[in-house]
């Protein structure tokens, strides 16, 4: 209902209170004017050119009622300096759908962590509400293309985590006008060749995860145009060399994964072209050294996961020459045997070795102790003895030290405790006696001995 204020032409008394009524009016539209500026600077959308735009809003104060609400039914809250919430995570044990709505009251909002079986789409339609997130993760969910569906119009949204959830190939329509759109992770979940016809809308897609998924050479093909920096199809088993001959044309790739696929030496040959190359993960796949010496000349190269693959004397030989290398796992690479692993002491840059189920000895491990760099060492069921404790007690650096399975005794596993920064040491199926394990975990605070596997 709008007031009025009525006076007579004679009133004096009206007349006064009139007066100073405007007086107060125009004082206090002052003060606002001359209050401190409330309006912040929000990144938009890449432009053009590369560069980000940026769109000024009023900063708004959280609204403290829904701030309590969310503490109340066990949200938590990352606050920033002015007290506003920029980050909220949450595991969804039981139905929390109904609470949702509240996150429409947090204007800094920019992160959401939300996990469990009990989550839903049921209440996720808030997330349209959310102008200024960049990272959604409902991964270990039920979240489905309801949530995508209200992520159509986010424009700053980076990073979306869906790994292990419930969407579909049509949810994925969705998101195909998100200007900001980098990364998304469908790790584990039902989407196809179908759903990636969607993702190859998307022309700001850096970072692909399809681990798991009903992916073919035909679904790579379709996002082949995008300019991927990353790309995970491990455990994605119908792939084939077609599809690694696809991304020896995508020259900005710097990570690989194809674990478990139909990789052979034929695809190896384009990897030759992906000179910015860091990381290669071909766990499972039948390479070997005629594939691996596609690999010679690639500078850029750091990590290395060839489990199980067909590598062989002259394959770890190429591999050894690689100046970049600090990552490098070779376990249940069974062909090599214990001699033929002597290359390994050539490469002074290692930080972690991962050498389980392989034919190494003392003969050859006593050669490392040039390795110093190396800070996580796995020599799980190896013919390791204590004859190789002096070399390991070289390795100053050593954090993480696996000798499950060895031939080791009390006396070596008591030398080791020697290294100064070892923080877990794996002593399972060997012969350490129990007062021994308990030497160890009293030799410093936060010293962990896994005795089982």
């Amino acid at each position: 209902m709008r007031h009025r204020l009525c006076f007579s032409a004679g009133s004096r008394c009206g007349l006064a209170f009139q007066s100073d009524f405007v007086f107060a009016c125009f004082c206090a539209l002052l003060l606002v004017g001359c209050g401190q500026d409330r309006s912040r600077s929000v990144p938009t959308a890449a432009t053009n050119d590369g560069t980000t735009g940026r769109e000024t809003v009023p900063i708004l104060p959280d609204d403290p009622a829904a701030v309590e609400a969310l503490k109340a039914a066990g949200f938590q809250l990352t606050t920033n300096d002015a007290g506003n919430v920029t980050a909220v995570s949450m595991s969804f044990n039981e139905d929390k759908s109904s609470e949702l709505a509240f996150l429409k009251g947090l204007h800094s909002l920019n992160q959401i962590q939300f996990t469990g079986p009990a989550l839903t789409d049921e209440g996720l339609d808030v997330i349209a509400h959310l102008p200024h997130l960049t990272r959604l993760n409902l991964a270990d969910s039920r979240a489905a293309d309801g949530a995508l569906k209200a992520c159509e119009r986010l424009r700053h949204l980076e990073v979306l985590q869906l790994r292990r959830s419930a969407v579909s190939n049509d949810g994925l329509a969705s998101l195909s006008d998100l200007p900001a759109l980098r990364a998304v992770d469908i790790r584990n979940t039902k989407v196809s060749d179908g759903g990636l016809r969607h993702l190859a809308t998307i022309p700001t897609l850096v970072d692909v995860q399809f681990e798991k998924c009903d992916v073919t050479d035909d679904g790579v093909k379709a996002i082949s145009g995008l300019p991927l920096k990353s790309i995970n199809l491990n455990f994605c088993t119908s792939i084939s060399d077609d599809t690694l001959i696809l991304l020896g044309g995508m020259s900005d790739l710097t990570s690989i994964q194809l674990s478990e696929t139909g990789i052979t030496d034929r695809g190896m040959q384009a990897v030759s072209n992906l000179k910015k190359l860091r990381r290669l993960r071909l766990t499972g796949c039948d390479v070997t050294h005629e594939g691996f010496a596609h690999l010679a000349g690639i500078e850029s190269i750091e990590r290395l996961e060839l489990r199980g693959t067909s590598l062989d004397a002259e394959g770890l030989k190429i591999i050894a020459q690689l100046p970049s290398i600090n990552f490098l796992d070779i376990s249940e690479c069974r062909l090599l045997r214990a001699e033929e692993l002597a290359p390994l002491n050539q490469m002074k840059k290692l930080k972690t070795l991962i050498c389980w189920e392989t034919k190494l000895d003392d003969s050859v491990l006593t050669t490392f102790g040039g390795l110093t760099a190396l800070e996580d060492m796995d020599l799980g069921s190896t013919s390791v003895t204590d004859e190789s404790v002096a070399t390991l007690l070289k390795l100053k650096k050593l954090r993480k030290l696996n000798l499950g399975g060895t031939q080791l005794t009390d006396d070596g596993f008591r030398q080791l405790s020697q290294l100064p920064g070892l923080t877990w040491l794996n002593v399972a199926n060997t012969e350490i006696g129990f007062d021994v394990i308990d030497e160890l975990k009293a030799v410093r605070e936060g010293f962990e001995v896994q005795e089982f596997e």
